[in-house]
């Protein structure tokens, strides 16, 4: 019984936190930061006191989010849906540090379903060898067509070079690989 207590409070506890439509524009309207982490504590959240603190504490508060989905949906390929936008952008990060059109500090998402140091191991390698096949090759196409179509054409091969590398990595897992398709296209 004393369980059941618990839990009927934590429910009640996390309906408290719901966002409403007035509370989503406050947070809508709410200028940077300095606005927003006010309406976060509104909500309930315990929010550092010091912007240097700030960052380590989205980092626990997204790792939090992740662990509990993964439990509500153990078992399911549906953890990945969530987890193939961050997957997406990490590969495009990674591609747009090699090909130097960014500052070398490479940092992926945390969140995403490719693991963090096999990325970093890619990156801290010297040379197209390095890359996977699809995102070198999706690079060399992008540079020749930056040259000739500008950035959209480079955005365009690079990702299509990333999906062809997620669709690759997602062949144990049929749903996943149309989630994949569904979110790129999409």
């Amino acid at each position: 019984m004393a369980l059941f207590a618990y839990a009927v409070g934590r429910v009640r506890a996390l309906e408290a936190r719901l966002i409403g439509a007035e509370r989503f524009r406050q947070l809508e309207e709410s200028a940077g930061w300095e606005g927003l982490l006010p309406e976060l504590a509104g909500l309930g959240y315990p929010v550092p006191a010091s912007d240097r603190n700030l960052s380590e504490w989205l980092r626990e508060l997204r790792a939090g989010l992740w662990k509990l989905s993964d439990h509500l949906l153990e078992g399911t390929d549906y953890p990945y849906f969530y987890r193939l936008p961050i997957d997406f952008n990490n590969l495009v990060l990674l591609a747009r540090s090699r090909a130097g059109l960014m500052d070398s500090g490479f940092e992926a998402e945390p969140g995403g379903s490719l693991e963090t140091k096999s990325l970093e191991s890619v990156w801290s390698g010297q040379g197209w060898f390095r890359l996977p096949a699809e995102l070198a090759a999706g690079l060399k196409e992008g540079q020749r067509r930056l040259e000739n179509d500008g950035p959209d054409g480079f955005e365009y091969e690079l990702a299509g070079a990333v999906t062809r590398l997620m669709l690759r990595a997602s062949g144990s897992s049929e749903l996943l690989a149309r989630l994949a398709v569904f979110f790129i296209d999409g």
